[in-house]
């Protein structure tokens, strides 16, 4: 049976952290970028995002009991202080009432953001669809009537980008100059983006950045994504042809260039930023460097992969075969004690078959069964003698 509770947040957030912790570390040292590869990060990836959107417990799911002391402060948490209505008020309800708030106040900022660099790429925008050489580019790269792609130039904007679904647009700055082989490359390299569909990825990882606001390294990991994205877009353009290769980096080069020089003069208008994954030229020079890659980083990467994928697969099954319990077993001499106040821990059973688990004479816990508190005396509610 699944089961969604503060145990399954509390074990999702932790091996979360973890695995982007891994991933952090692979792309921040360019050596072991290079070595293994996007791909085999882009795996790791796969799997927090799945962590993340699955922090449920699974029927198969074994139980690690925390410390006691940790376990106090954890029923602390979800210790109702008061009732309003049907309400139990405890420390993990203000949470989760924070946690909805801040996912919906989230959620309109991304879309209001979008909605203001849509208008700003009418107001700065310049349809360039129907005029030379972007007509010939198009007919070379794909059916531009088929799809009904077009090219704008935008006053401001850092970097090329695809952009839309429904009117899908190739965006290009303004100030940037592009010889015929540098805007081929470029128009060629969006138009990837879009065949790809990797705008319905970006949209999951913003429901995703959404959901988990109040977790910074999940704003990491949407832009590693982003990332990842360009560097699968990258080796696909190239392929091992060595000439392509390098007309190929010296576009992006170019752009990385002007990319700097916009961002140094402040040209561009607040709302046309664009991600930090396109339009930073460190992230650049990482693309650069894995398209680069030689026999010996390939050998090197079969040393490193493995073990790392081990770590990383065994952490990942671990997360959902065991998880972290707050849980307490009554004292034996509580348990040879028939007065119920002197019992530490019971549970009084309610008329819908439920159990309320009484620490101390304090309610902390309402559960539909008591696979967790083995053991536990039970007080039956219909009595009066037994009654809490």
């Amino acid at each position: 049976m699944l089961n969604y509770s503060f145990s399954t947040v509390l074990m999702t957030v932790l091996t979360s952290t973890v695995l982007i912790g891994i991933i952090a570390a692979c792309f921040h040292n360019k050596k072991v970028l290079i070595s293994i590869g996007y791909k085999l990060i882009g795996v790791f990836l796969l799997l927090t995002l799945i962590r993340f959107i699955i922090p449920l417990e699974m029927p198969f799911t074994k139980t690690i009991l925390l410390p006691k002391w940790l376990s106090a402060a954890i029923s602390f948490t979800r210790h109702p202080f008061f009732t309003l209505g049907p309400l139990k008020i405890s420390v993990w309800f203000v949470f989760e009432c924070i946690w909805l708030c801040g996912s919906v106040f989230t959620a309109i900022s991304i879309i209001r953001r979008r909605v203001t660099f849509h208008r700003g790429i009418i107001r700065y925008g310049k349809n360039v669809t129907d005029k030379e050489p972007y007509v010939s580019v198009l007919r070379k790269v794909c059916d531009s009537h088929k799809n009904g792609l077009r090219i704008i130039r935008v006053f401001g904007l850092d970097t090329p980008q695809q952009y839309g679904v429904f009117h899908p647009s190739i965006l290009i700055p303004a100030e940037l100059e592009l010889t015929d082989s540098e805007l081929y490359y470029t128009i060629c390299h969006e138009f990837s983006h879009y065949k790809r569909r990797d705008f319905l990825i970006k949209f999951g990882m913003n429901i995703l950045v959404a959901i988990y606001w109040w977790n910074p390294l999940c704003h990491v990991l949407s832009q590693q994504v982003d990332v990842m994205l360009e560097m699968h877009v990258d080796e696909k353009l190239t392929h091992s042809d060595p000439n392509i290769k390098k007309e190929y980096v010296e576009t992006l080069m170019h752009i990385g260039y002007n990319i700097a020089a916009i961002q140094e003069q402040s040209l561009k208008p607040s709302y046309l930023v664009s991600p930090k994954a396109v339009a930073d030229f460190d992230e650049l020079i990482k693309r650069v460097h894995i398209l680069y890659r030689d026999e010996k980083d390939i050998k090197r990467s079969k040393l490193i992969s493995a073990p790392l994928f081990g770590v990383v697969a065994a952490l990942f099954l671990f997360s959902y075969c065991f998880i972290f319990e707050a849980h307490y077993l009554p004292s034996s001499h509580a348990l040879e004690t028939p007065e119920i106040q002197e019992i530490e821990l019971y549970a009084v059973t309610s008329e819908d078959g439920t159990y309320d688990i009484y620490w101390n004479s304090q309610l902390i816990e309402h559960v539909d069964s008591l696979d967790y508190y083995p053991g536990v005396p039970i007080i039956d509610s219909h009595s009066k003698e037994d009654s809490p």
